[in-house]
C-alpha cells in the first residue's frame, strides 16, 4: 500500500505542477500582450512627437519668413518717410519719388 499511496501523492504533485505552469504561462501571455500594448503606444506617441517637431520646423521657418519680411517693410516705411520729410515744398506728390533704385509713381 506504500507504493500505491506514494504514486498518489506523485500523481496529485504531477497534477498541481501542470496547474501552476499553465497559470503561470496564462500570465506570461497576458504579460506579453500588455507589453505588445504598450509598444504600439509608445510607438504611436515617438510617431506623433516626430510629426510635432515637423510641424514646429515648418511655423519656425514661416515665423522667420515673416520677420524678415517686416524688416523690409519697415526699411522701405522709413526711406519713405524721409522722402516725404526732405522733398522740396514746391514739389507736389504728383512727382516721382526715386525708392532704392526703383520710380514710384504717385499720382495721376
Amino acid at each position: 500500500m506504500a507504493a500505491g499511496g506514494a504514486a498518489e501523492a506523485q500523481a496529485r504533485f504531477g497534477h498541481s505542477v501542470k496547474g501552476l505552469l499553465t497559470e503561470k504561462v496564462t500570465s506570461c501571455g497576458t504579460d506579453v500582450i500588455a507589453l505588445t500594448k504598450q509598444v504600439l503606444k509608445g510607438s504611436r506617441s515617438a510617431e506623433l512627437l516626430g510629426q510635432a517637431a515637423r510641424n514646429m520646423v515648418m511655423q519656425e521657418d514661416a515665423i522667420l519668413h515673416s520677420e524678415d519680411s517686416l524688416r523690409k517693410m519697415a526699411i522701405i516705411t522709413t526711406h519713405l518717410q524721409y522722402q516725404i520729410l526732405w522733398r522740396p515744398p514746391h514739389a507736389g506728390l504728383s512727382a516721382a519719388l526715386p525708392i532704392a533704385g526703383h520710380t514710384l509713381g504717385l499720382g495721376s
